[in-house]
């Protein structure tokens, strides 16, 4: 294991040092080293996939501890972790498809017209309980102490529903 890792530093110290990897194959075929270590190696310590490696390896650099730095990076930057949300992604033909609808709804009900537009809601509930195994608990003694009728919860294929 520890032979992995000083084979890493080495490829990783010739790589800072601005070696090209073909070089760095060349000084280190000898140890036994492969021509795709020496390049994955590298594309991994060059793509440094995240912010905490990013932090991890600045700690590292600076002798300090990962939570000086994130004290740091929260504290004096003002700097915090923001989820990434997700969209949808839509293609050319899509956005132009769009843009024609838009403007035909614009001339279909453009003006007045718009004012003569009805919209409803309707939300389909269904009659059958919510019931979720982990969080659903009942505390007693014994089971006989619980009704029959909430001993269990009953479950159809088809649920009954109600438009509202």
């Amino acid at each position: 294991m520890s032979d992995r890792i000083n084979r890493r530093a080495t490829i990783t110290q010739f790589h800072k040092a601005w070696h090209p990897p073909c070089e760095i194959f060349k000084h280190l075929k000898h140890e036994g080293v492969k021509r795709s270590t020496v390049y994955g190696i590298i594309k991994r310590y060059s793509e440094a996939s995240s912010v905490s490696d990013k932090k991890k390896k600045l700690a590292i650099q600076l002798s300090v501890s990962r939570s000086s730095i994130r004290r740091a990076f929260k504290i004096d930057l003002g700097h915090r972790p923001i989820r990434r949300g997700t969209c949808n992604i839509r293609t050319n033909q899509q956005k132009k498809n769009r843009v024609r609808r838009c403007r035909a709804l614009f001339q279909r009900h453009g003006g007045e017209s718009y004012k003569n537009i009805l919209f409803t809601d309707e939300k389909i509930f269904t009659v059958e309980e919510k019931f979720n195994r982990q969080n659903d608990r009942i505390y007693v003694k014994r089971t006989s102490d619980i009704p029959i009728t909430q001993r269990s919860s009953k479950r159809a294929h088809h649920l009954e529903s109600v438009m509202v």
